[in-house]
């Protein structure tokens, strides 16, 4: 467990290594370890994290209350993205911060993101073939498509969108850049010390899900038994300043 939510608060330390405070984030899939890491090191730095919480978990409004009390200016359900209420939130933490720009971050895990590719190139082909191809996926991939474009424009033309998780190199939205903390590690040499003593010093909890044995084989990723996906119910590391 405490590996695990090392590599999480990495990963969440990557994903932010160029926002600093004042700067808007906008974490579409919020709900995860990662995402609760985000939402620490946001409100550590004062940066301004909405966090938007997948559709399908089991008790989005647990995860809002949770993202918020962790340091998220703003939490809500995913489809709050397309509410004109959050364009005029997103416009007024924009409108404050040093740039003008947000960034957005995408967990891949909740999302096919093959089915959503296909439906994104569709609709880059114009209004009919977009029709098309909506009329013929799968209503979720449509759902997380359009949720995809419409943060896309909230974060505004210049974005820098990382997408982390399951395939997001193959994430066709935005320019997204592939993130992988591997990667980032053989990377960061020089700054590997700083990495690790920001992630082993840091005050930051991660919260996971409680299963039954019904829901537990769901939640199960490959055959070494790890989660899939970490949520809001118990907590399970703490990491205190020495």
């Amino acid at each position: 467990r405490a590996a695990a939510s090392f590599a999480a608060a990495a990963t969440a330390y990557g994903l932010l290594r160029d926002v600093d405070a004042g700067d808007v984030v906008i974490h579409l899939g919020a709900e995860g370890a990662v995402g609760q890491c985000v939402a620490q090191i946001c409100g550590a730095r004062g940066a301004k994290a909405l966090g938007l919480v997948s559709g399908d978990v089991l008790d989005p409004g647990d995860a809002v209350d949770v993202l918020k009390n962790l340091g998220a200016v703003a939490a809500a359900p995913a489809r709050f993205a397309r509410d004109p209420a959050c364009r005029a939130l997103v416009a007024d933490l924009r409108e404050a911060a040093p740039s003008d720009t947000a960034t957005l971050l995408v967990d891949c895990e909740r999302i096919d993101v093959a089915a959503v590719n296909e439906v994104l190139r569709a609709a880059a082909r114009g209004a009919g073939a977009g029709r098309a191809a909506m009329a013929s996926a799968d209503a979720r991939d449509v759902r997380d498509a359009k949720l995809l474009r419409t943060c896309a424009a909230l974060c505004g033309a210049e974005a820098t969108v990382h997408a982390h998780g399951a395939a997001p190199e193959q994430l066709l939205v935005g320019g997204a850049r592939a993130f992988h903390l591997d990667q980032f590690l053989d990377g960061a040499s020089g700054e590997m010390a700083a990495v690790v003593a920001a992630v082993a010093k840091a005050d930051a909890t991660v919260f996971s899900e409680a299963h039954s044995d019904a829901t537990l084989p769901h939640a199960l990723h490959g055959l070494d038994g790890t989660v899939a996906k970490h949520a809001y119910r118990q907590p399970v590391w703490l990491a205190d300043a020495p």
